[in-house]
């Protein structure tokens, strides 16, 4: 009696940790980055090359087995790198979105919206606000950032 409720007990708590989320983290880093600025002399905007600085914590987490179609389903968080805190990265305002069989992920975290693909470890952020605000001053400048993520 006592080794059945033993091997019930661990069978119980294998279904237990089962059912627990599992995630996987990235360090990724820009190394290309381009955009929008305001040119003071001129008094008009124009392209402009900027120094890639953003460097940041990915972290993946699943909530679903594969489906059907060939999705599951993840929740996504972006930390800066410097910085414990992480921020969700949603789609569409939706905590939990798709992460289909090829790696790809969109989503939006602190006004910057996201592509990744976890399968060839790159990823594309664009923030798209201050040009189209109107006011022509100032560090509010349209970017785009690509680089490489590393599995951690």
């Amino acid at each position: 009696m006592r080794v059945l409720s033993t091997i019930s007990l661990c069978f119980l708590a294998s279904l237990a940790l089962a059912d627990e989320p599992t995630s996987v983290s990235y360090y990724c880093a820009a190394e290309f980055a381009g955009g929008l600025r305001f040119d003071e002399a001129a008094k008009r905007w124009g392209s402009t090359e900027f120094v890639p600085r953003d460097k940041f914590l990915l972290k993946v987490t699943d909530r679903s087995a594969v489906q059907a179609d060939g999705h599951k389903l993840i929740s996504v968080s972006v930390t800066p790198s410097g910085s414990s805190n992480g921020a969700p990265c949603v789609q569409d305002g939706n905590y939990e979105m798709q992460l289909w069989p090829r790696g790809m992920i969109r989503c939006n975290s602190m006004l910057t919206d996201y592509v990744f693909n976890v399968k060839d470890n790159r990823f594309l952020a664009a923030y798209s606000f201050g040009f189209v605000d109107g006011e022509d001053a100032g560090g509010n400048t349209p970017s785009m950032t690509g680089g490489y993520c590393t599995k951690i």
